[in-house]
């Protein structure tokens, strides 16, 4: 393990499958949602990073968090929305699959943004 990090140059949020050894100096601080979402502090820098599964073939996804002692009630659902959407290619124009819902679907899913990540 080195003694430098690399969080001062990744983006706000991001998936962990792109750069998953990026973490090496994370410890876990807290869990929620029955582990789906934790909270780590990277031991060189001290930046807190929430990681958590996002989306309906749970890949993970890294978001930084600014105000740590927030956590408990810091609500992801729009960043996530916006990541999703951008990473998929943007919308298409079919409408979501999901009943009732009347929302244009991601690029080559079946599901709009809100539907995908539920």
């Amino acid at each position: 393990m080195s003694n430098t990090c690399n969080c001062a140059h990744l983006p706000e949020i991001f998936g962990l499958d792109e750069t998953a050894s990026v973490f090496e100096h994370l410890e876990m601080l807290a869990e929620k949602e029955g582990g789906v979402r934790s909270i780590h502090r990277c031991r060189v820098c001290g930046r807190h990073w929430q990681l958590a599964y996002w989306d309906i073939i749970n890949r993970r996804l890294a978001i930084r968090i600014d105000q740590p002692q927030e956590w408990s009630d810091f609500d992801d659902k729009s960043i996530r929305m916006t990541f999703l959407v951008n990473s998929r290619g943007g919308l298409s124009e079919e409408k979501c699959t999901w009943p009732e819902c009347k929302s244009f679907s991601l690029s080559g899913i079946l599901y709009c943004a809100f539907h995908a990540t539920e």
